[in-house]
């Protein structure tokens, strides 16, 4: 009866606190649920669930994979359904559709986050553990941007930034459109944030098993990752000041 009421206790102070995880964004596309933490082995695991190197799954000790790329999106003003309708070729875009695109990405937040693994290795033996290595390279890119600069994307020379337009006298089609007022960069972009980062993991893993019986197996796992900024590019632009900074890697050779 004592055991069962300090279950209860923990299960009531589990329900009533809360608590913060480390995020892997690099390893969602890769997951996407919590099932694949479970069943990934090999060099997958690597900043996943490397305890998962100390079982194999096929029985063979070496593995290796190149040029794995993976990415995800992120996007406020666009649905699941409104990206897979964008790689339809018959996807038939009218003025009607752009305007309502200028409503949905004005002020709205887009992430996209590209992952490439340009090499991974894993040995795996029942008696000393696994070992895991990845190189991988990730870029990460945060726009928001602000009306007048989604009317001019979505619009282009059909926005009302352009107050006189050229028309082809034979289609009827805006192809050009002059601004009589132009507005400063500063202005223009007010309020529209760009951010882009480059950086290249090296992760090294270890798993292994700890303890095992008929009914239990227990597997423990560590892992330690190096990484190495390649580029940051990042613009802001808040009231009347406009701040770009940008950071390239000395291997570029670029000043």
């Amino acid at each position: 009866m004592t055991n069962n009421r300090l279950w209860i206790l923990v299960v009531i102070v589990l329900i009533g606190s809360s608590s913060v995880a480390q995020t892997e964004m690099s390893s969602f596309t890769t997951t996407g649920s919590g099932l694949s933490t479970t069943m990934l082995s090999d060099y997958q695991t690597s900043g996943i669930n490397p305890a998962n190197l100390g079982w194999n799954r096929d029985g063979r000790k070496f593995h290796f994979g190149v040029a794995e790329i993976s990415g995800s999106v992120f996007s406020q003003p666009l649905t699941r359904s409104d990206l897979f309708d964008l790689f339809k070729s018959d996807a038939d875009f009218s003025t009607y559709d752009k305007a309502e695109a200028v409503k949905n990405f004005s002020n709205a937040r887009l992430i996209l986050d590209v992952s490439a693994m340009s090499a991974g290795f894993s040995f795996q033996d029942e008696k000393i553990g696994g070992f895991a290595f990845q190189v991988r390279d990730r870029n990460l890119t945060n726009l928001k941007m602000n009306n007048l600069v989604a009317d001019i994307l979505w619009l282009g020379y059909n926005s009302d930034y352009f107050d006189q337009k050229v028309i082809d006298e034979v289609t009827g089609q805006v192809i050009a459109g002059i601004s009589t007022n132009p507005m400063s960069i500063t202005d223009l972009l007010k309020g529209t944030t760009f951010t882009q980062l480059w950086i290249r993991e090296y992760g090294l893993s270890y798993g292994r098993s700890v303890y095992s019986s008929d009914d239990v197996r227990l597997y423990v796992g560590a892992g330690i990752k190096l990484l190495s900024g390649m580029g940051i590019i990042e613009i802001t632009t808040e009231e009347d000041k406009m701040v770009a900074y940008s950071s390239l890697s000395p291997g570029f050779k670029f000043n």
